[in-house]
């Protein structure tokens, strides 16, 4: 029997908390990828630290001086993306609007979190954990207090998580995760 069998010969509340199951299942691998790439992004600078170092020593032994430095380069601030924002980093105002924020996909195209492209009616969409339903927020701490309550990120029916967006430059409707979008605050 195949996958597709198996799953339409389930009655309705076996496929429910099948659904339920899941979405749990793809939530939590969601945050441990976050988890895996901070301690990629850790361990990449520790690396290039170490190299540096190296180098700096291989020359020494050979009497080289070290090659000049530019003058320094200004450190780029590292982006925040849309789950730094729930989980509350970078200092995001947890109880702004959306529309006080500037959100921009992985390609910077600006973004709304509305498929209409209605700045008014911006949202993140949850799956209520228990009854499968629609929930959303209408801020970053609003979003946070859902997340930690075990409702999971997403529309119901939509896999991975997504978000429905408005690309604003093309007027047309989208879909994204939020490490898959950056948050700008703008300026008060």
């Amino acid at each position: 029997m195949s996958v597709d069998d198996q799953v339409t010969n389930l009655d309705s509340s076996e496929l429910a908390a099948r659904v339920v199951t899941q979405q749990a299942e793809v939530a939590a691998s969601e945050r441990e990828f976050v988890r895996a790439r901070e301690r990629f992004d850790r361990a990449s600078k520790n690396l290039r630290a170490l190299e540096a170092e190296a180098e700096r020593r291989r020359l020494a032994a050979l009497g080289a001086a070290p090659p000049a430095q530019a003058e320094p380069r200004t450190r780029r601030k590292r982006s925040t993306t849309g789950m730094d924002a729930v989980l509350g980093r970078d200092s995001i105002d947890p109880h702004a609007p959306f529309g006080r924020f500037h959100l921009y996909s992985l390609q910077r195209q600006e973004i709304l979190l509305n498929a209409a492209g209605d700045p008014a009616d911006q949202a993140l969409a949850f799956v209520d954990r228990e009854t499968g339903a629609l929930r959303e927020a209408r801020t970053f701490g609003e979003a946070r207090e859902l997340q930690e309550a075990g409702h999971h990120l997403g529309r119901p029916g939509i896999p991975l998580q997504r978000q429905a967006i408005w690309y604003i430059a093309e007027s047309k409707p989208g879909w994204l995760r939020l490490d898959q979008m950056f948050v700008e605050q703008e300026d008060e």
